[in-house]
């Protein structure tokens, strides 16, 4: 960070202090930092630049409207040491994909000041906008890199932001400078499965479940290649060189392996804050890769490894590999995807998985001494069935027991194995289990906002509450399902007293894991009862299979919205679009 930006965020903890509002999210945006603070009645986000620039943001409020009088006061107060300082060239770069170049060329022909020049080399566009006596050059290149030129000021902040906004973000190219998405957001993408040729391709080419699994910013990296790679075609512009169409392929498959080292317990859970060396990748690749000695799959592997090389090589720029053709590109990208589904398959998805023992305490349970409580859930991404959350408190004590068991991530297990271990996982442990049945579900979602996340904070808190007060354990432990303050709130509201620990992939913790198997079966149990109950209706698993619109279809046609209020989770959009203009009133 440089000077200003840092005086800017200590002013900001000063006004914190003075006013007791607090921090919501903290996140990296495109050259600087947003800070989300509320007064406990609305959140406001505060985008503090590299050049000094501050704004407030989001809809109207008392807290928005005193924010923003504080970022004004604040720029006022370095305006003057601005004034002496030197105006620094700075150089913004972003990337758009090929589908939004025309809304590029639009957004900047609306700004004042607009005027568009030849361009050099190979670029596509060059645009110069002056306005108050400020220059910014924006250049526009094929591989779809949007370069933003000019001296440090507000004018060079406002195009960067306007860009960024209204262009990059809906690729969700680089995920780094945003929030991770929410599983509510996954949901609504899978769903339009049908709708976007993309996501039809990669959910043909890349197994449904693999795309559950990866971490939420790698899943969006997929997506986001699979829309490059859907659009390309219909720019009108000749592709000289394939590689860019591989390049976010192969990022997410870095990702990938990083995200399979940390679920089977090679690296610590920090893995992804800093990026793998190539070293580091190359050893669990051969790891991985010798769980698959078939000829034909290690070709496979062969082509996506070489992807992997290209994109990270270090020398990409300065000793460029040969170029690329669309038809070899489309090898190395389905090389790719077949690798993450093959790896998923025999490490993950697989009862058996070589080499992988039973999980054991993290860092994290070792902080909570002697006894702690995990929770995790099971059912929120299916549309029939019970959401169900689990509680398991785990001692010094029982901790051998349930390793010696074999529990683990129930993601990991077949059914008869969940089901088997959940029995002995009760016999063993304090537990709650808290089932809620799609009529119940129903009538609680609008009561949280219509907010799956808020539910599912609630339904967590009440589990640790109840465990807490059975056992007196004053430690829990939690999978990361959305940002920290929710779940943080709702404990603190349901049981006081109790310190929460949230990090992704928590189910590497004994007791998150046996909560996670306590889910699963009670969810299992509700969907054999709705298959009992609804007979000669198929209830299938997921959302997005075209047989869970006829089941959805058959229930209403039969049961009528009672009965559908009885066996689906009415909110999803598969539901709304099964029945067309059926009111639900769910």
């Amino acid at each position: 960070m440089n000077e200003r930006l840092d005086a800017h965020l200590s002013a900001m903890e000063d006004l914190l202090r003075e006013s007791g509002l607090q921090i919501v999210e903290r996140r990296a945006i495109s050259y600087g930092v947003q800070i989300v603070l509320t007064d406990g009645l609305s959140k406001v986000p505060l985008n503090f630049f590299t050049s000094g620039r501050i704004t407030a943001q989001g809809r109207p409020s008392d807290l928005q409207v005193k924010l923003d009088a504080w970022a004004k006061q604040q720029e006022a107060t370095f305006r003057g040491q601005a004034a002496e300082e030197e105006r620094k060239s700075q150089a913004n770069i972003l990337v758009a994909a090929p589908a939004h170049f025309h809304k590029v060329r639009s957004l900047l022909a609306d700004m004042p000041g607009v005027s568009f020049v030849s361009p050099r080399g190979s670029a596509l566009f060059h645009a110069e906008i002056e306005k108050e006596h400020q220059h910014v050059a924006v250049t526009l290149y094929p591989s779809g890199t949007l370069v933003i030129q000019g001296l440090a000021s507000r004018l060079l902040d406002e195009i960067t932001q306007t860009l960024n906004v209204h262009v990059v973000k809906p690729l969700d190219w680089a995920l780094v400078e945003g929030a991770p998405p929410t599983e509510d957001e996954r949901y609504a993408v899978l769903e339009d499965g049908e709708t976007s040729p993309a996501l039809a391709w990669l959910q043909m080419h890349c197994d449904p479940q693999v795309l559950w699994f990866t971490r939420p910013s790698l899943f969006y990296t997929l997506v986001a290649a699979a829309q490059l790679r859907e659009a390309w075609p219909r720019v009108n512009y000749p592709l000289a060189e394939a590689r860019v169409l591989v390049l976010p392929f192969a990022r997410a498959l870095s990702g990938f392996l990083t995200q399979l080292a940390l679920h089977l317990g090679w690296v610590e859970g920090d893995a992804f804050t800093v990026p793998p060396a190539l070293d580091t990748l190359r050893g669990w690749w051969e790891r991985l890769a010798s769980a698959l000695p078939d000829p034909q799959v290690q070709d496979t592997l062969a082509a996506a490894w070489q992807a992997l090389c290209d994109a990270l090589r270090p020398d990409f720029v300065l000793q460029p590999a040969p170029p690329l053709c669309p038809e070899d590109a489309e090898a190395q990208i389905a090389a790719v995807l077949k690798t993450i589904t093959h790896f998923y398959h025999i490490w993950v998805a697989s009862p058996n998985v070589p080499a992988a023992s039973p999980p054991a305490p993290t860092g994290e349970a070792d902080d909570h001494a002697e006894a702690w409580i995990g929770t995790d859930e099971a059912g929120k991404g299916d549309v029939f069935g019970p959401l169900v959350v689990a509680g398991v408190a785990v001692t010094a004590e029982t901790l051998p027991q349930l390793q010696a068991l074999g529990v683990r991530d129930s993601k990991v297990l077949d059914d008869a194995a969940i089901l088997r271990l959940a029995g002995a996982i009760k016999a063993l442990c304090p537990h709650e289990v808290l089932v809620l049945e799609p009529q119940t579900y129903n009538k609680l979602y609008p009561r949280h906002g219509r907010n799956l996340n808020r539910l599912l904070a609630w339904a967590h808190a009440q589990a640790i509450a109840r465990l807490a007060q059975q056992t007196g354990i004053t430690h829990a432990l939690s999978d990361q399902f959305s940002t920290a303050h929710e779940l943080e709130t709702a404990v603190a509201q349901e049981a006081p007293g109790v310190h929460l620990r949230q990090f992704p992939q928590a189910e590497r913790d004994p007791a998150v894991a046996a909560a996670s198997i306590l889910a699963r079966a009670a969810f299992l149990e509700g969907l054999h009862a709705l298959q009992q109950r609804f007979k000669g209706v198929s209830i299938p698993l997921g959302a997005t299979d075209p047989q869970v619109r006829q089941a959805v279809r058959d229930i209403y046609e039969r049961w009528a919205m009672d009965g559908l209020r009885a066996a689906a989770k009415c909110h999803f959009r598969t539901v709304t679009e099964a029945l067309g203009n059926v009111p639900l009133h769910c």
